[in-house]
């Protein structure tokens, strides 16, 4: 009799805890996996995605993408997939046949974007040739966003003046050999006014790049704590004295100042590692230009999914500030797409091996694509996953929040292959 009371006493907690997972997993089925009302949800709301350049006769997408109540749409992937590009691609010219005027954001610094759109504007390929050079070590030094951006000026070639796309860069600087060139391509060419002390040794890192024609070799990165020291020395003569610099810059005073800013803020949060600095950075950063933009403009853009969940264990991330703060002009207006990954890689930078992308819950998802990009809406009528089905996060599958408040499509990308690192040029 003692003997059975033991086992009871030590095998009840097991009971207990076997229940409270059961009910955090609910959506799950152990043996079959997901559950047969989520497989039919799947298999009949699948749109199969032709994710390409030259799609001149595509129709629009039928999902909540071109709903007109979203104004942000954020793709949420991970860095380095092929596909990824181009079905960014395919989405952005599916909001410009639905009638919207679109601009791109993009998870770079303002200087980056400054570099792209003169390229736009010009056709200058060594404004590219620059830009990557410079992310060279990065995941974004690729023959891919070569093409991507290739191709963007080409369709911006086909649209009205009014309607042109344009990029604009809400995060850090990282690279500190662009945020130098960008201010360079900011400064007055025809003023009698002397520079003030903070530009002083501008020209002495840059000017031997630019003599070469941009060989990498000469670029100013090669001077680390020149360049550091030129951003902070720049950073507090701005402070110290504003009216000579706005003088001396005249229209480009504020352009400049966001990039010194995003330089110097980068610097900090590379010291200390805290990323909540930089998700407020760009939420910040969002709102400032925010005003800036033309009205009744739509905006989509390419994201790390760290930055595109809604809700997660940290609130602090963009989309999840976009969407719910109060200050935010785009609170309840921000169409999340989560990106899953079947037999995709990226590349080591270091060594250049294929690296295997693994995303959350890729064994339930696999049976469910139609080609290598399929898209679902996850709150489209009779959607199981607005009633407490959860794909991800451990910390929301108990039914607090529904999947839909941090991401709104779900799309599964297969076969992508790794992204061609950047032959520096």
């Amino acid at each position: 009799m003692e003997k059975k009371k033991f086992l009871l006493f030590t095998f009840w907690p097991f009971c207990v805890l076997s229940i409270v997972l059961l009910s955090q997993f609910s959506c799950k089925n152990i043996e079959t996996g997901l559950p047969k009302e989520v497989r039919s949800y799947l298999e009949q709301n699948a749109e199969p995605i032709p994710a390409g350049y030259d799609l001149p006769g595509q129709d629009i997408l039928s999902l909540d993408l071109n709903e007109t109540k979203s104004e942000l749409f954020l793709i949420g992937e991970m860095h380095g997939s092929v596909l990824n590009y181009r079905l960014f691609f395919t989405l952005l010219q599916s909001l410009l046949k639905s009638g919207r005027r679109v601009h791109i954001l993009c998870e770079s610094g303002h200087a980056n974007s400054l570099l792209i759109n003169h390229y736009l504007r010009t056709g200058e390929e060594l404004d590219l040739i620059y830009l990557l050079n410079a992310l060279t070590g990065s995941v974004a030094a690729n023959d891919e966003q070569h093409q991507f951006l290739q191709q963007i000026r080409i369709l911006n070639q086909e649209l009205p003046s009014t309607e042109k796309l344009f990029f604009w860069g809400i995060d850090l600087e990282h690279q500190l050999d662009i945020a130098m060139y960008g201010i360079h391509l900011l400064l007055p060419t025809d003023t009698d006014h002397i520079p003030p002390p903070g530009l002083a040794t501008l020209d002495e890192l840059l000017t031997p790049m630019i003599n070469s024609r941009f060989d990498v070799s000469h670029y100013p990165s090669g001077q680390g704590i020149e360049v550091k020291s030129f951003f902070r020395t720049l950073n507090a003569d701005m402070s110290e004295r504003p009216n000579e610099y706005q003088v001396y810059l005249g229209n480009n005073y504020a352009e400049i100042s966001k990039i010194v800013d995003g330089a110097v803020t980068g610097m900090d949060w590379y010291d200390n590692g805290e990323n909540d600095l930089r998700e407020e950075f760009m939420y910040n950063r969002f709102l400032s230009l925010r005003e800036e933009m033309p009205d009744h403009l739509s905006l989509i853009g390419l994201f790390g999914m760290d930055h595109v969940y809604k809700y997660s264990a940290k609130q602090t991330t963009l989309a999840n500030m976009l969407h719910t703060r109060s200050d935010s002009p785009v609170k309840g207006m921000v169409t999340n797409v989560h990106l899953f990954y079947l037999d995709s890689f990226r590349l080591n930078r270091q060594t250049g091996d294929k690296i295997p992308i693994v995303t959350d819950f890729q064994d339930d998802l696999k049976d469910f694509h139609q080609g290598p990009v399929t898209l679902f809406s996850l709150n489209s009528d009779g959607s199981p996953f607005r009633n407490g089905c959860f794909l991800v996060f451990d910390e929301v599958k108990t039914g607090t929040h529904p999947t839909t408040d941090y991401f709104d499509l779900l799309g599964i990308v297969v076969n992508s292959p790794a992204c061609r690192p950047w032959r520096v040029q």
